[in-house]
């Protein structure tokens, strides 16, 4: 993630609008599509950062470090232009400052500039946001009576609640139903009408405290071997793990989080010590194989059977973290004792040991769990002022029910087993000319892939990209993938399972292009190769599509889009991210023959109010139904349509 954003700072465009971060989200997703394991994590936390700006005249180090992408040395040239007596009354003294405007344009989602106005009392900000959707063509799991059909309607809702009080206090409720899911009020079994219920109360700054949470929250120390929402973790943004340990949960991400209470503190100045206590119910399965029962995070309590394994489990933790800062290295241990009580009371303890520094051109960070041989290494440098190199390498093993953890993100699959994962990657960007900008990525990752105990996968990718000013944009990526796929073979009379390698290639070309401030149309031709050992011969795929965003006035913003595709094999098939409504994600593959097409509509109907609607339909060539099992839907095309809501107080 962190490299991601890294490569953005330098690609980048200035939005039109920079009140809303939908530019900054678009071009962020649209890179990662199918490399991302927790997409919507990454939206839902630029979206919060966008909402709890940073205000520059005022802002800490520290809570300039937790800008989303930002780098050590863009902190250090906003605390040098400050200090020296520069103003920071809007984007143009940032870039008196010394930074460049496509840094500039990453930053304005998150920051805010002047000083606050003096109040008499404090400020109350709310937010209410109610989002529904549901697919009109609709499988066979909804035509069917339980216990071989879904329990509840085919419509997913989530209401989400947030409040602020002053720059001190804050609090917010989720509440969230999935398709298929029941709709119930049974306080004992803690259902309150929505399937999953997340709340919080933050108290912050006040005294010594850094922050005090109530209710749900999670624990951002080290790179996530731990704890699970790390620093540089796969499905978080890379910020100083010194400064925000604590964070509020108010996603709908019903895994890895913890709930209880949580005290930040700073007694003394470059210590922070954070303590928390933690109680949550974990949905479990009995493994017949082994005779015992197994958590799962999949969060889905559609059918039955997945309903009956809904909170069987109860899990409490206590841990603490402690963190010393001396100038740009910092260093620090996290410790937490864990308490499983499925069919038996389990025990678990972790302790890891992290740092980091930060200088203007190279930063680093480390984490490293002694006892079960977990590491972690992430560096980036900037030898000179166009050129970057980032490098991450991570190991966890996870060998045996003992050694489970459930908060973490690494090591525990979806059904909540342990195995062995190693990656790293490098990522090295270079911009020859203020309009061209090159990157290369490498990476190498070994994991289980059922029923491979040690699958690898490999990945180089090339990008070039031109830009003209901020009215034209070539983008050009070369990629190729090579990983290892099961692959049946006979030991005698047994067919036993086999490894088999795989290739992948694909060439994209895009070209954007900005008519005016009110229309930009893009246009993208990705080609797709795939090849297997036992292949006799080559799948191919090939996406095209023509999209628009229009803004016809002010207050309106439509994204058009319509595409074409064909793929020959399920290893053809495409990826195609998609622009959602606020707290969606899309990015939807396509296997077959078809096109595809949507339309969203993004309205500001007050000042207060915010209304969002997307429809979008996908129609397939030559087939007879589409999905599998209880999602198989009758017919050669899937709809779907969704709406938000969204008002705003103070």
């Amino acid at each position: 993630m962190a490299l991601l954003l890294a490569f953005m700072m330098q690609t980048a465009s200035p939005p039109a609008d920079t009140t809303e971060t939908a530019a900054v989200i678009e071009t962020a997703l649209d890179m990662l599509e199918n490399d991302l394991e927790d997409a919507g994590s990454l939206q839902e936390t630029l979206e919060r950062a966008a909402y709890d700006k940073v205000r520059l005249e005022t802002a800490s180090a520290e809570a300039l470090r937790s800008i989303p992408g930002i780098s050590e040395r863009t902190v250090q040239r906003i605390l040098a232009w400050r200090d020296g007596g520069g103003d920071l009354g809007g984007p143009e003294s940032l870039l008196r400052a010394g930074l460049d405007e496509r840094t500039v344009a990453l930053l304005l989602p998150f920051v805010a500039f002047g000083r606050p106005e003096p109040r008499t009392r404090p400020r109350v900000r709310m937010h209410i946001v109610q989002r529904w959707q549901r697919r009109l063509d609709l499988g066979k799991g909804y035509r069917e009576d339980p216990p071989s059909g879904y329990l509840g309607s085919p419509d997913a809702v989530q209401w989400r609640v947030g409040m602020r009080l002053g720059d001190h206090i804050a609090a917010g409720v989720t509440l969230d139903k999935d398709a298929g899911e029941p709709v119930q009020w049974r306080p004992g079994a803690r259902q309150f009408g929505a399937d999953f219920v997340s709340f919080y109360l933050s108290v912050d700054q006040r005294g010594p405290f850094e922050r005090i949470v109530a209710g749900n929250y999670t624990v951002q120390a080290g790179e996530g071997l731990v704890a699970g929402q790390g620093a540089a973790g796969l499905s978080s943004l890379r910020v100083a793990s010194s400064d925000r340990i604590l964070k509020p949960h108010a996603s709908s991400r019903e895994y890895a989080y913890f709930g209880g209470a949580a005290i930040q503190s700073r007694p003394l100045r470059g210590v922070s010590l954070t303590g928390f206590v933690s109680q949550v119910s974990l949905d479990a399965r009995a493994d017949t194989s082994l005779n015992a029962w197994r958590p799962i995070y999949t969060g889905y309590h559609r059918t039955q059977t997945e309903y009956e394994r809904r909170k069987q489990a109860r899990e409490r933790a206590a841990g603490g973290v402690a963190v010393l800062r001396r100038g740009s290295l910092y260093g620090g241990a996290l410790s937490i004792h864990t308490l499983q009580k499925l069919d038996a009371s389990r025990n678990t303890h972790a302790l890891s040991v992290f740092g980091g520094w930060a200088r203007a051109r190279w930063e680093g960070s480390f984490e490293w769990v002694p006892e079960q041989g977990h590491r972690s290494v992430t560096v980036s440098l900037n030898p000179i002022e166009n050129a970057s190199v980032h490098i991450r390498t991570r190991r966890t093993r996870a060998t045996g029910m003992q050694d489970l953890r459930p908060h973490t993100r690494i090591g525990v699959n979806s059904r909540g087993e342990n195995y062995d994962y190693a990656e790293w990657l490098a990522e090295t960007r270079f911009r020859p000319f203020p309009s061209w900008t090159a990157t290369l990525q490498v990476r190498d990752r070994t994991r289980p892939l059922d029923p491979l105990p040690h699958a690898r996968s490999r990945l180089v990718a090339g990008i070039v990209e031109y830009r003209r000013r901020n009215w034209l944009t070539l983008h050009i990526r070369a990629r190729t993938q090579t990983f290892d796929v099961a692959s049946p073979c006979r030991g005698g009379r047994l067919l036993l399972p086999c490894t088999a390698e795989e290739q992948r290639q694909s060439l994209r070309i895009q070209v954007e292009y900005r008519h005016s401030a009110a229309l930009r149309a893009r246009t993208r031709l990705e080609i797709v190769r795939a090849e297997a050992d036992e292949a006799e011969e080559k799948a191919e795929g090939v996406l095209l599509y023509q999209d628009f965003r229009w803004k016809p006035w002010r207050f309106m913003q439509l994204d058009l889009r319509y595409a074409v595709f064909d793929a020959t094999d399920a290893s053809a098939r495409v990826y195609m991210f998609e622009n959602d409504v606020l707290y969606g994600f899309g990015v939807p593959s396509f296997n077959g023959r078809g096109q595809r097409g949507y339309a969203l509509a993004r309205m500001q109907l007050s000042r207060r109010l915010t209304l969002q609607w997307k429809l979008g339909a996908t129609r397939y060539e030559d087939v007879r139904s589409t999905g599998s099992g209880r999602d198989e839907t009758p017919g050669n095309r899937i709809r779907e349509t969704k709406v938000l809501l969204q008002w705003r107080f103070g």
